[in-house]
């Protein structure tokens, strides 16, 4: 009978020992994912903002590239027109060029 009983409790403190070391092994599971998503969401919150960066670089460029093309073609209407129209068009780019950096 005492056998029995002390095989009894072995059994049930394998049981408990097998129990934990399964827990243990879920929270390290657990822990190893809850860091990964961490890592992943940084790293799309550093791309997202690389990819605004360069779209808001490439528009800009597109505005510098259109203000350029915009006075050459008054400057070809003339010096006269474009010393008129110079501050108005620098001033419209200048605002373009602010709300597309502001919006990013």
């Amino acid at each position: 009978m005492k056998d029995i009983v002390k095989k009894i409790m072995e059994t049930e403190q394998d049981v408990r020992k097998r129990i934990e070391q399964a827990r243990e092994k879920a929270q390290k599971i657990l822990s190893e994912a809850e860091a990964r998503s961490r890592e992943i969401q940084v790293e799309g919150r550093q791309k997202a903002t690389r990819d605004s960066q360069e779209l808001i670089e490439r528009i800009k460029d597109e505005a510098e590239q259109e203000r350029a093309r915009l006075i050459e073609s008054v400057a070809g209407d003339g010096n006269e027109l474009l010393e008129r129209k110079k501050h108005e068009i620098e001033a419209a780019v200048k605002r373009v060029v602010d709300a597309v950096i502001s919006s990013g």
